[in-house]
């Protein structure tokens, strides 16, 4: 097997490890992650109908204290046909992708016990989503993409999903890439526990594009850019916060925070109380993240300790109220 049949990541890794990284979070450019790979995703997204970008990011770069903690590549979600509708496959095939989602709370989840209530839970989550991989800040490439060529073989591989390519005279023994896989159970007791239901309804999904298996898996983080949820930021970690925006949802609605970094991350309760003062922050004008500690609770939920500070001078001061104290 020739070394540029199966797409690695260790060479880059290797590379990234030796550069001390000032910010939590990079989106590494198409341009910068070496001709091996850049070949490889080129032929990976022409397959599916998609346009390689040298400008735009498919990697991106999770640091710890100036070190590379971990390389975020392509992964597997359950996505919104909203989302989907923006890629080649479902603009050539829009009458799969019409229908669209319905907001599900994690309530709903919690209170289906038997097996009916977890059908109706299922389909009420399936409603209106389809499974696909994540290839960049806005691109989400339905699964049906891969499994719709010819000669591609698509398999589950340790929890990943592993996508085989047909050969071609630049990859003459095809080209094989893994997506990982973001699971609805981040606890990995509960997911082996459900490993059996998963591989059947995978496998159902293979034999006649049945979607059950995405009620295993979770939605992408919620925001522009490369949106992650705020857990997923490191301890005592400190990050620039150059904007905000508010997004209505069935709950009333939630603010995202935009990263110096390029990162949009989605704001807690703490956080939103904060950003309820309508603080001005911009590039100009910048608000600072502290991320204190991380605690998992009982239920399984991540409590993230958090504050925003912002500088007295940035919120506006047209009820009269004094600051200067």
């Amino acid at each position: 097997m020739s070394y540029n049949s199966v797409v690695s990541y260790d060479k880059l890794e290797s590379v990234l490890s030796s550069k001390n990284w000032d910010k939590a979070y990079v989106n590494l450019p198409n341009s910068s992650i070496g001709n091996v790979l850049k070949s490889q995703f080129k032929y990976i997204f022409e397959s599916v109908g998609e346009t390689f970008s040298d400008n735009e990011s498919v990697l991106t770069v999770q640091a710890d204290n100036g070190n590379l903690k971990r390389l975020y590549s392509p992964t597997v979600y359950l996505v919104s046909n909203e989302k989907i509708r923006e890629s080649a496959y479902a603009k050539a095939n829009p009458s799969l992708f019409e229908c669209d989602s319905t907001p599900v709370s994690d309530e709903e989840k919690t209170k289906a016990k038997t097996p009916e209530a977890i059908k109706a839970y299922e389909d009420l989550l399936l409603k209106g989503r389809n499974v696909a991989v994540r290839m960049g800040a806005k691109l989400f490439v339905p699964l049906l993409a891969f499994k719709a060529i010819e000669g591609c073989d698509i398999a589950l591989d340790n929890g990943d999903i592993e996508i085989t390519l047909p050969e071609t005279e630049q990859f003459p023994e095809g080209l094989t890439v893994k997506f990982s896989v973001r699971y609805s159970e981040s606890d990995l007791d509960k997911r082996k526990s459900q490993e059996a239901s998963f591989k059947r309804a995978f496998s159902r999904y293979l034999k006649n594009s049945e979607n059950n298996f995405g009620a295993f898996l979770c939605e992408p983080p919620t925001g522009g850019g490369s949106g992650i949820p705020l857990r997923d930021l490191d301890e005592n970690s400190v990050h620039t916060v150059i904007g905000y925006e508010f997004k209505e949802s069935e709950n009333g609605g939630f603010y995202i925070l935009s990263l110096d970094s390029g990162i949009h991350v989605m704001s807690n309760k703490a956080l939103a109380t904060t950003l309820r003062g309508n603080p001005i922050i911009t590039p100009d004008k910048p608000g600072i993240l502290r991320i204190a500690d991380k605690k998992k609770m009982a239920n399984g939920n991540m409590k993230v300790n958090a504050a925003l500070l912002v500088p007295v001078e940035n919120y506006p001061n047209d009820d009269g109220f004094n600051l200067d104290w």
